[in-house]
C-alpha cells in the first residue's frame, strides 16, 4: 500500500478496534453494575471533550500569534488549522488544504520592512499568551461563576497548550 492508503487503513483500523473495545466494555459493564456503565460513559464524554477542546485551543493559539503579529506590524500570509488553511494571495483570500508534519496549526505572517530591531518576540509568544489567558479566565470563571467539570478541563487543556507550545 502507498503512504496515503496506508494512513487511511490504519485510521479505519483504529476506529474499528476502538469501537469494538467500547462495545465490549459497554456490554459487559451493563451486566456487572450500572454505575460502572455510567462511569465509562462519563469517561468517554471527557475524552471526546478533550479532543474537541484541543482543536479549539489550536485555533486560540494561532489567533494569539495572529493578533500579536498584527499589533507589531506584520502582514497576513496564511492561517492553518489541521489541514485547512486560509491563504492570502495578493489582496484575495482562498481556502487551501495542506498539512505540515509535526504541526497541528500555523499562522505565518510577513514581517514589517525597514524596522530595526525586528519585532518578533510578541509574535512568537502570542500563541502561548493566548492559551494562558484563556486558561486563567476559565479557571477564574469556574471558581467564581460556574462549577463545571468541562470548563475546568477546557481551562487546564488551555494551560497545557500554553506550556507545551511556548
Amino acid at each position: 500500500m502507498k503512504g496515503a492508503h496506508m494512513k487511511k487503513f490504519f485510521f479505519i483500523l483504529i476506529i474499528l478496534v476502538s469501537a469494538g473495545i467500547g462495545g465490549w466494555t459497554g456490554y459487559h459493564s451493563s451486566e456487572v453494575n450500572s454505575d460502572l456503565t455510567e462511569l465509562w460513559f462519563q469517561l468517554g464524554f471527557i475524552l471526546i471533550a478533550i479532543g474537541l477542546f484541543s482543536i479549539v485551543h489550536i485555533i486560540i493559539h494561532e489567533l494569539g500569534h495572529l493578533i500579536a503579529a498584527k499589533l507589531t506590524g506584520y502582514r497576513f500570509l496564511y492561517f492553518r488549522v489541521m489541514s485547512w488553511a486560509l491563504v492570502k494571495e495578493q489582496s484575495k483570500f482562498r481556502i487551501a488544504r495542506f498539512s505540515i508534519a509535526g504541526t497541528a496549526g500555523q499562522c505565518l505572517m510577513i514581517p514589517p520592512s525597514n524596522v530595526e530591531p525586528m519585532p518578533y518576540k510578541l509574535y512568537l509568544w502570542g500563541g502561548a499568551l493566548a492559551n494562558f489567558a484563556v486558561g486563567l479566565i476559565g479557571i477564574v470563571l469556574n471558581g467564581f461563576v460556574f462549577d463545571s467539570l468541562y470548563l475546568y478541563i477546557f481551562s487546564i487543556t488551555s494551560l497545557i497548550f500554553g506550556i507545551i507550545n511556548h
